[in-house]
């Protein structure tokens, strides 16, 4: 295969979000509708980008890292560029691995709560809700959640019909 041959990725758009500018291009939208994603739900944790500014400018140009909105479970993926430009390349919903690369919660406070729809959480209910959210959207049939028995607890809390 020829160098001439590889697809490229174009830049579709620019947002500018206060002081950051992020570029979207063909790649990601496609994602975000090959994995069912709502794009409004994306478009909102790009919004709230200004939220954790400080955040994101320590990141060094070129690192890339996730930034996750809890209300939602969509985590974006994204790539600082220079100075206050980035790039949006990814979204998933929700994040159910671990990586070495940073990520950035927003609105951290509201994760302070001890349970979930009456469940107690260990440490906050982001599992919970992730699970719940996912069995909304997916449905659960037994034995089929590999993820942390908070994601599990949070999709049998959707099946129960909470």
């Amino acid at each position: 295969m020829r160098a001439s041959e590889f697809v490229t990725e174009s830049i579709v758009a620019r947002l500018k979000l206060g002081r950051l500018v992020v570029a979207v291009d063909d790649h990601a939208i496609e994602q975000v509708y090959f994995r069912e994603i709502d794009p409004k739900q994306v478009d909102s944790v790009l919004r709230k980008l200004p939220g954790v500014e400080d955040q994101l400018m320590n990141m060094a140009p070129g690192q890339k890292f996730w930034v996750t909105d809890p209300a939602t479970q969509i985590t974006v993926g994204l790539r600082r560029d220079s100075a206050n430009s980035f790039q949006f390349k990814t979204a998933v919903q929700p994040l159910t691995y671990q990586s070495d690369v940073p990520e950035i919660v927003l609105g951290q406070e509201q994760l302070d709560e001890l349970s979930f729809l009456g469940s107690p959480c260990t440490k906050d209910c982001s599992g919970h809700r992730a699970g719940y959210n996912w069995s909304k959207r997916k449905g659960l049939r037994p034995g089929n959640s590999p993820y942390s028995p908070s994601f599990n607890k949070g999709a049998a809390l959707a099946v129960a019909g909470y």
